[in-house]
């Protein structure tokens, strides 16, 4: 753990490496990289299967397969495993 300062000095990097200004739903992040807007995004993986499934809006089909969905392993100092 950090504390607060290392808090605010992270938060400050992830701000910093913004592709763009954080705006829509989880979709909307899939369909972000998709189109090349950024490289990775922060999403819910519970969308992940309704996109692939989407029979209403079949676009969501492509958008999802163009990602990859990780699961982050943080160890160290800070991490719980």
């Amino acid at each position: 753990h950090m504390g607060e300062e290392g808090a605010k000095v992270w938060l400050q990097g992830v701000k910093d490496n913004l592709a763009r200004k954080p705006q829509g739903n989880d979709r909307a992040q899939v369909k972000a990289v998709y189109a090349g807007e950024c490289d990775i995004a922060i999403g819910m993986t519970y969308y992940m299967g309704k996109m692939l499934n989407n029979k209403k809006n079949p676009e969501q089909i492509e958008w999802a397969n163009s990602v990859n969905v990780v699961y982050p392993k943080f160890t160290g100092e800070g991490g719980r495993t």
